[in-house]
Parts: structure tokens; C-alpha cells; sequence
């Protein structure tokens, strides 16, 4: 097993190696480590900058990971131990990553570009022609610094056998998914951390390349504020939290800010900012979304190989994305919606478990908002609303779903619906897709909050110019999923990336001109 080389490590600044107050000066100062922080900390630093990056929490790879049961992986490495969660007429968990890597660290590594159509919104709605223009280029950068390839065969899993000859079963056409990894032996662990680093999260390719060409990294940094003096943003606080002791305050000056803390907390960071276009914690979008897991006589093994390595395609053109996906015992038995012996049953026949995942791309929205009186500091308030033609469409996926693991032969099928837990046959799947269904008659989870800072050009449509610079304050930049203005349907990481890069590169470029112009004033008074 070739583990991460941690060539780097000096260049990663705990607490304890910081004086309390202290003043930390760079050229540019990142907020997060995940899919769009780190991609720009990474591509500011190769240019020759000096970057400070700050990420509320640990460094961990492999080394770390392998220690750990599932339990403990979710307490150590997603936000308030997995329980981040909406509000409104559903609560939906909305988790979600938090150390160095983000969001990345535990995702299923699945790595799609954004859909065409997505991409003409950008530009017609939005104005965000000069980025789409470049996706194909940064798409390609992103792809090539993650090792994005099919699944091989041989870490395909017998989950995946299972969807897909249940797909073909009832005439749909799937696809094998594209991932971001290297060396990858289908551990089956996605979700909880790579054991073998092969995963390509941040962690382990742009943090990492960041670090080689002389970032910084703060761990246990959580910024609190962004900076502002005469109309442009000049660095960032933070309290770094030290394991024994207080935490203390320490400021982070720097000629570029760059926030990246998720769809989530950038719109509470650039709260206190004032002047910022319209929309700064609105429009949240997180495409709603449940599972099905079927029981089959025959031994599946989906524990064996990538738990995500196949999708259907045509579903996406109603806004239904249906994935493979699996979970080691402890976080596929609360999936199981039995009790005592019958619950004891089925986990006995773990081996022969499949499961689905199933996700919409939904017509409601939400908001974050400011926290609330006497709740911890690191708790925001995530309001979401379904519309009725949400919970119709996630019905219909649920049930498509359902159909396709009968279609593979499954016995039985457990949902997470109110009235359906326990489907013995496809005519209970299709029952299903006539049910009148309320919002809480579901168990959702979300994995792909966005939209709450988005770009846009005009500061009436968004918060963002179309190179990521907050409008009315300059030197303010946002670079994650909170700057996509409309859902790219797919998976969003490499888009995320791809956005990121471009912010990067018009950093550079500004940079370059007012280099250029000071270099023109010398000569001109010379």
C-alpha cells in the first residue's frame, strides 16, 4: 500500500506552534481546505504567492484513517459528528466534512463534469460566459491533477453487478462512473476516509502540492471574520484551539482574501462584510435524497469494491440521479427499518444486501441564516423547504429505485418512506409512485449544499462578479459551491474545482496588471 508522502509537514501549523494574538502576514489568506479551497490556495501558491490557508479542522490521511471504526470516523472527520441538518417542513441531514480535505475526505470520490444544460444557464441567466468558455480547459486541469477514470472491473463490486443488471433488467441505460483516484483497491471506506490515500480528496493531492510550493496550513483555525479597511478586504480573523488551553485569537493579514468554508459558512462569514450583492445566504439548493436496500438470496458482497460505481443517465433529464452505494454494518443497520429479531435477521444477512442511493435535483430552496441566540457559535440555522413537486419526484425516484433492485431479483426491498418501509414486490414500488407523500414522510440526507453566494454579473443577481470577487468589496473572493449559481445536476465536486481555478487564475491576472501598471508609473516618473 503506497501511503501519502509527508514530505510537507513542517509546513502545517498547529495551534500550539502559534503565539496567542499573533499577526500572520502572506500574500493571500484562504478559508477552507476542501473542493474549492484547497484548488485555489494550490494554484495561488505554484504561482509563486505566498498563501496562508485555514481550516477549522485536523490533517489526517490513512495513517489516521485505518484506526478507526466507522463510528469514530464519522465523529472525527463530518461536522458536529454527522448531525448537521436543515429546518423546515422536512429535516434533512445535510452532512458534511471537517478537516483538511473538507467535504472531499468523505465523499464517494465520484467525479462528473456539469451537464450542458446546466452550463447555458450559467451563461443565459447568469452572465458567466467568460467562464464557462474556459470549463473545458479547467475541467481538463482538474481531471488530470485527480487521475479522473472509470471504474476498473475489478473494484466494480457486486453492488454494482446488482444496479446494473437490475437497470438493464427494466430497459435502462447506466453508465459506469468516473472517479477521482489513484491506485484505488475497492476497500469499500469512501465515506469514512481512504485507507489506502488512494481516494484523490484534497488531502492528498492539492493540499499537499499547495504545501511543496511553500503554503502555509493552519489546523484547528476557525475564521471568524473577514477584515475590511477602505472598501477591500486585508486579512481574516481566526481562534486557533489549541488540544490543552484556551483558544486565543490570532489575525491573518494578507493582500487577497479568499473564502471557501462551503455553502454553508461562507454565507455567514461574508455576513459582516456589508456591500455585497443580493442574494448572500439565499438560493441554497442540496439536491434532497434517500436509499432503498434490497435483500437477494445470493451473496452480493457490496462491501467488496467502490460502493458508487455506476449511475443511470436518461433519469437525469427529469432531475432523478440514481447511484450505487453502500455502507459498512454500523451505518447501513440504522437503514434497516425492523426491530429485535427481525432487524438481527437481516444483518445476519449482510453479504447479501445491496443498496441505492437516489437523489433530485429539486424546484425549492433554502437559506442560512444567522445563528441563533444562546446556540453554540459553529451551529447555523438551515432553513429548507420541499415543494409538493419535490416529494413527488423524490417518490418517483425512490420507487424507480425500488423496481430496479426487484428487477435484479431482490426478495425484498426497505425504504426510508412512511407506509413503505418493507416493499415484498414491484407492485408496492408502484404503488409508491401514486402515493400522496408529505415532506416529513421521508428520511432525507443531502451531500451537495450550494448556491448561497453565487456568481452572477451583476451585483443584482448575485453576490459574486463573474471572477469570484465579492461585489463593492475588492480583494474579496469566494471559491466553493456556494459561488455556483444553479445546480450543475451532476455530482459537483470537479465543477466546484473548475470554479476554483478560474477564480485562481483572475486573481493572478489582476495581480499581473497592477503589477505591470506600477512597473509602467517607475519608468514614467524615471
Amino acid at each position: 500500500m503506497a501511503l501519502l508522502n509527508l514530505d510537507f509537514l513542517d509546513r502545517i501549523l498547529k495551534p500550539e506552534r502559534v503565539l496567542p494574538g499573533a499577526e500572520v502576514e502572506a500574500d493571500a489568506v484562504v478559508v477552507g481546505t476542501g473542493a474549492g479551497g484547497a484548488v485555489a490556495a494550490c494554484e495561488l501558491a505554484e504561482a509563486g504567492l505566498d498563501v496562508a490557508m485555514l481550516e477549522e479542522g485536523e490533517f489526517l490521511t490513512a495513517r489516521d484513517y485505518g484506526r478507526l471504526t466507522p463510528l469514530e470516523a464519522v465523529k472525527l472527520l463530518y461536522r458536529h459528528g454527522g448531525l448537521t441538518f436543515t429546518m423546515g417542513n422536512a429535516s434533512v441531514l445535510l452532512p458534511a466534512g471537517q478537516c483538511v480535505g473538507g467535504t472531499t475526505v468523505i465523499n464517494s470520490g465520484t467525479a462528473l463534469r456539469a451537464v450542458p444544460e446546466a452550463t447555458d444557464r450559467w451563461v443565459a441567466e447568469f452572465g458567466l460566459r467568460e467562464l464557462v468558455r474556459s470549463l473545458d480547459g479547467t475541467y481538463e486541469r482538474v481531471e488530470a491533477a485527480l487521475g479522473v477514470s472509470p471504474v476498473a472491473d475489478e473494484i466494480f463490486g457486486g453492488n454494482g453487478r446488482i444496479f446494473r443488471r437490475g437497470a438493464e433488467h427494466q430497459g435502462f441505460r447506466g453508465a459506469v462512473l468516473t472517479r477521482a483516484e489513484r491506485g484505488c483497491r475497492g476497500a469499500g471506506r469512501c465515506y469514512l476516509g481512504c485507507p489506502n490515500d488512494a481516494k484523490q480528496a484534497t488531502n492528498v493531492s492539492y493540499v499537499p502540492r499547495a504545501l511543496r510550493a511553500g503554503a502555509r496550513l493552519f489546523v484547528r483555525a476557525e475564521a471568524r471574520c473577514v477584515v475590511i479597511e477602505r472598501g477591500r478586504a486585508v486579512g481574516v480573523k481566526a481562534f486557533l484551539r489549541p488540544k490543552a488551553g484556551a483558544a486565543f485569537p490570532a489575525l491573518f493579514r494578507a493582500n487577497v482574501v479568499v473564502v471557501a468554508a462551503g455553502a454553508v459558512h461562507t454565507p455567514l462569514l461574508l455576513a459582516g462584510v456589508g456591500g455585497c450583492g443580493r442574494g448572500l445566504g439565499r438560493n441554497l439548493k442540496i439536491h434532497p435524497a434517500s436509499r432503498v436496500v434490497g435483500l437477494f438470496d445470493e451473496e452480493v458482497r457490496g462491501w467488496d469494491g467502490v460502493p458508487q460505481g455506476y449511475h443511470l443517465e436518461e433519469t437525469l433529464r427529469e432531475g432523478i440521479s440514481i447511484e450505487g452505494v453502500f455502507l459498512p454494518p454500523a451505518l447501513l443497520g440504522p437503514s434497516i427499518p425492523q426491530l429485535g429479531e427481525s432487524h438481527a435477521e437481516v444483518m445476519r444477512r449482510y453479504n447479501n444486501l445491496a443498496m441505492l442511493g437516489y437523489r433530485v435535483i429539486e424546484t425549492g430552496e433554502g437559506r442560512v441564516l444567522p445563528r441563533v441566540l444562546g446556540w453554540p457559535r459553529a451551529w447555523p440555522i438551515i432553513w429548507y423547504r420541499l415543494r409538493r413537486s419535490d416529494v413527488r419526484l423524490l417518490a418517483r425516484a425512490g420507487a424507480l429505485a425500488a423496481e430496479i433492485l426487484f428487477g435484479a431479483g431482490a426478495q425484498r426491498v426497505f425504504t426510508a418512506i412512511r407506509g413503505f418501509e418493507v416493499m415484498d414486490s414491484a407492485d408496492d414500488a408502484r404503488r409508491l409512485r401514486a402515493a400522496e407523500l408529505g415532506a416529513s414522510d421521508m428520511e432525507l440526507s443531502a451531500y451537495h449544499a450550494q448556491g448561497t453566494a453565487r456568481m452572477a454579473d451583476r451585483p443584482d443577481l448575485g453576490v459574486a462578479n463573474p471572477w469570484g470577487e465579492v461585489w463593492g468589496v475588492r480583494d474579496l473572493y469566494v471559491a466553493d459551491a456556494s459561488a455556483i449559481p444553479a445546480t450543475p445536476v451532476s455530482n459537483p465536486q470537479v465543477s466546484i474545482m473548475a470554479f476554483a481555478t478560474h477564480v485562481a487564475a483572475g486573481i493572478l491576472a489582476r495581480r499581473g496588471r497592477a503589477l505591470r501598471e506600477r512597473m509602467e508609473e517607475t519608468t514614467a516618473h524615471s
